[in-house]
């Protein structure tokens, strides 16, 4: 029988496939989510083009630091450009993640992305990294795909 910790996890991946079939993404993405499959999507805005991609050793070293550090489950990362209010951009990444407070997941799932468009992530800014934030974003669907739409 797995721990409590286990049962947690088990129970806030789930809550991920939940959150994921309410913003319709690829049927390919559910399936990997049970194994702990983390999708990763990249977006160029300049080329219009949206694609997903492979996670790096790094990100995902990356991915397990900040679950630990902020108590939470990653379940898709976005890599992207954000924008300044002056114009300039930044590479930030994206990740969509399930926190362990249970009593907020129907709230979320009917207020926010049902109603809102939007999900809870962590925006991680690369080029100054005390901007980064837990948040809720806009989300789109481009062709299965999440994009933050912030």
């Amino acid at each position: 029988m797995g721990s409590k910790e286990d049962m947690k996890r088990d129970n806030m991946f789930s809550e991920a496939v939940e959150r994921l079939k309410l913003m319709k993404v690829a049927e390919c993405d559910l399936q990997n989510l049970p194994g702990r499959e983390i999708t990763k999507v990249y977006v160029n805005h300049e080329a219009h083009s949206v694609r997903r991609d492979e996670i790096a050793d790094g990100e995902m070293q990356l991915i397990r630091k900040l679950e630990a550090e902020k108590n939470i489950v990653i379940y898709y990362m976005i890599q992207d450009e954000g924008l300044w209010p002056d114009g300039c951009t930044f590479p930030r990444y994206t990740f969509l993640h399930v926190d362990e407070y249970v009593d907020d997941y129907q709230m979320v799932k009917d207020e926010c992305i049902g109603r809102c468009g939007t999900v809870p992530a962590y925006v991680m800014n690369l080029e100054e990294p005390e901007c980064s934030e837990l948040a809720e974003i806009k989300f789109m669907n481009v062709n299965g795909l999440i994009i933050n739409a912030s």
